[in-house]
């Protein structure tokens, strides 16, 4: 188009790489609640307290398997995650053929020793870090490592607290 070459779009959202399911689910919810408290403004109202502990409960309610609650938007509560528990994908795969993951802890065979996986920015690569050494996944090789766990829901397994 003329007069593009200076259009610069680097910096706005792509909702095109959003799931349009995800959108669908949102509106739901949207008409749901417009239904319920007939002012299409009053999510605006309510503190950000309430949404938590609201989302707790429909949460506690689908794992314990109350799934025909109109309330629970059941596609919306498997979708849900916390945003610090993403690992990116590091496109390798465990000796078991398991993707690995930023974050996940791993077993190597060779050292007998747990690791944890990491984005390390300076060499912008994905690294293992081990007790007793650091090492890329260019020295590892996945018939040597086995995805166990990760540093979210399994920190007992490099020294942390359970998150029970």
């Amino acid at each position: 188009m003329i007069g593009d070459e200076n259009k610069f779009d680097g910096e706005k959202i792509r909702l095109d790489l959003v799931e349009p399911s995800l959108i669908e689910a949102i509106g739901k919810i949207r008409t749901y609640g417009v239904k319920k408290y007939t002012d299409e403004q009053s999510w605006k109202k309510v503190e950000k307290q309430r949404y938590i502990a609201a989302a707790m409960r429909h949460f506690e309610a689908y794992r314990k398997g109350e799934i025909n609650d109109a309330e629970i938007c059941t596609y919306c509560i498997k979708s849900t995650v916390i945003p610090e528990t993403i690992g990116q994908y590091t496109e390798l795969t465990d000796k078991n053929g398991k993707k690995i993951f930023e974050g996940d802890i791993v077993w190597f065979d060779d050292e007998e020793e747990r690791g944890v996986v990491y984005f390390d920015v300076r060499t912008a690569s994905f690294v293992v870090h081990f007790d007793t050494f650091v090492t890329d996944f260019d020295h590892l090789y996945d018939t040597d490592v086995e995805v166990i766990g990760n540093i979210y829901d399994n920190p007992e397994l490099i020294g942390g607290e359970t998150n029970e």
